[in-house]
């Protein structure tokens, strides 16, 4: 069994995330399939390669249709079947947003299910 080395439980999360580069002048938009999420970072699948350090503004849209922003830095890229999973971690998050991921995985524990 491989030892976890995160610092917040991962949660599975339903829905999906838009990225916007926010270090080139170009727009770069990538859709992604959220993967996982705690309050330090989220997991996600693109079919898009992405570089690790590059920094991204995200909406992070959820199946209740509600959407969170975030700004997100790759720290780990891993290459799979017809695509790539990307780990993120979050920096200069509002509060209030961090504090809706923790509702989401209160309500997930409570009901049991990977969606609540």
């Amino acid at each position: 069994m491989q030892e976890e080395k995160r610092a917040s439980k991962r949660t599975q999360l339903g829905g999906r995330i838009q990225l916007h580069m926010i270090q080139r002048e170009e727009a770069l938009t990538v859709d992604a399939e959220i993967i996982n999420v705690s309050r330090d970072g989220v997991g996600f699948f693109t079919s898009e390669q992405l570089l690790i350090g590059d920094c991204y503004e995200a909406d992070l849209l959820l199946w209740t249709k509600e959407s969170i922003k975030a700004y997100l830095k790759i720290v780990r890229a891993e290459e799979v079947e017809n695509g790539y999973n990307y780990g993120c971690t979050f920096f200069g998050m509002q509060k209030n947003e961090l504090m809706r991921i923790t509702i989401y995985q209160l309500l997930q524990e409570q009901n049991g299910s990977s969606e609540v």
